[in-house]
């Protein structure tokens, strides 16, 4: 047996297996939208996975930034733009290339609805001064507390979600998610990132804490929808850490991801939902 013969091969298989491994392991997917024609890029062309009820838009620049760690090689991004012949790709097709090129549509452009997102709204509690608060574990993952919002519009572009806490940890990592709503309760989540912040140490009388998602292009194509909070972790001792609630109300928590969802009226959320339609 020829030792070097077998160490060489091993080598490439190792390697080999790298390569494999990091390609499964990405979690987004980056490319630029840009007109065939010219290769002009196309600014906020429309990505939808499966024709869900969730999706992203290009930026200015025709950049899309695609989370991809709850999407299948084999699901269907569906890219539209104004003006443009709509392009379907796998996702494993996608993430061959880096430049997707569209095709200006011919023929009529009856019936066309250009979406432009200029009416501003928001949903949710308007009393700022903390009334109510419900102390929340630093060190269990999976749980979830927030509010079902009803939108204005069956299509929506997520803007910021406000909320307010008493942070007595040396600092904390909160998530923001936002689900689709069936029978009454949340359901399946509609935007698949992974999107948190760290909260510094914040006291009662303290002013909110924000997420900031304008720069994200999060479309939802849905009226009703639940927006939560995750704390991922926290760190320091002591450590304690409470939702602050302002007005009477009700909201949705479970306290472990595995868990049931439970309503309660007794204390509540304060949090404000952003957007535009």
């Amino acid at each position: 047996m020829n030792f070097g013969n077998l160490r060489i091969a091993l080598i490439v298989n190792i390697v080999g297996l790298f390569a494999i491994t990091s390609v499964s392991a990405q979690t987004s997917y980056h490319a630029i939208i840009v007109n065939v024609k010219d290769s002009k890029p196309i600014a906020y062309a429309s990505v939808s996975i499966n024709k869900k009820r969730i999706g992203i838009l290009a930026d200015a620049h025709g950049n899309i930034n695609l989370p991809t760690s709850n999407i299948l090689l084999s699901d269907t991004l569906d890219i539209s733009s104004v003006g443009f012949s709509p392009l379907k790709i796998s996702l494993a097709d996608a993430r061959k290339v880096t430049v997707i090129r569209l095709y200006e549509a011919s023929g009529d452009m009856e019936n066309v609805i250009i979406k432009s997102y200029l009416n501003e709204a928001v949903e949710g509690n308007k009393v700022e001064v903390s009334g109510y608060f419900r102390s929340w574990p630093t060190k269990s993952k999976g749980g979830e507390i927030g509010k079902i919002f009803i939108a204005k519009a069956d299509e929506i572009l997520v803007d910021r979600i406000r909320f307010k806490v008493n942070n007595q940890c040396q600092a904390c990592q909160v998530r923001v998610r936002i689900r689709a709503v069936s029978n009454g309760y949340p359901a399946e989540e509609l935007f698949v990132d992974s999107i948190s912040m760290p909260v510094k140490k914040l006291n009662f009388d303290d002013r909110y804490t924000e997420f900031d998602l304008s720069s994200k292009n999060i479309v939802i194509k849905q009226k009703e929808l639940f927006v939560s909070l995750e704390v991922l972790y926290c760190s320091g001792e002591p450590c304690s850490f409470c939702f602050i609630g302002t007005e009477p109300g009700t909201f949705m928590y479970k306290n472990k991801g595995n868990t049931d969802w439970l309503e309660s009226a007794s204390h509540n959320l304060y949090l404000r939902f952003y957007y535009k339609y």
